[in-house]
């Protein structure tokens, strides 16, 4: 998906897949973190004290400041290694993509 939605030509393919697969790792770090903290909501719902509701949130914040500044982070690689606007395209689609994926996860949280 993300290489359709890059449209790369040849010669920035090998420089947008080495930046890219550093962010990648980063990333799914914070995505296991993710599932993780969202599962403890799953696990406390029925009975979730104001405690435990407020680790999750705040884990919850901490996560998104995390993601935001490593997207930052790499849209700055992606610009220096392939100019603005395949940066601004990585970072779009990498919004869409989390997107989806909370698309994903939203029902097994809300149920």
């Amino acid at each position: 998906m993300v290489d359709q939605a890059m449209r790369l030509e040849a010669g920035n393919k090998a420089k947008f897949w080495t930046v890219y697969e550093k962010y990648q790792a980063e990333m799914r770090i914070l995505v296991d973190q993710r599932i993780a903290n969202a599962k403890k909501y799953t696990d406390n719902a029925g009975d979730m004290t104001d405690s435990v509701a407020d680790e999750i949130a705040a884990k919850s914040l901490d996560l998104e400041s995390q993601r935001t500044a490593i997207r930052k982070k790499y849209y700055v690689q992606m610009k220096a290694a392939l100019g603005g606007r395949i940066a601004a395209r990585f970072l779009q689609t990498e919004v869409l993509l989390d997107d989806l994926f909370e698309l994903q996860v939203a029902p097994q949280i809300l149920q």
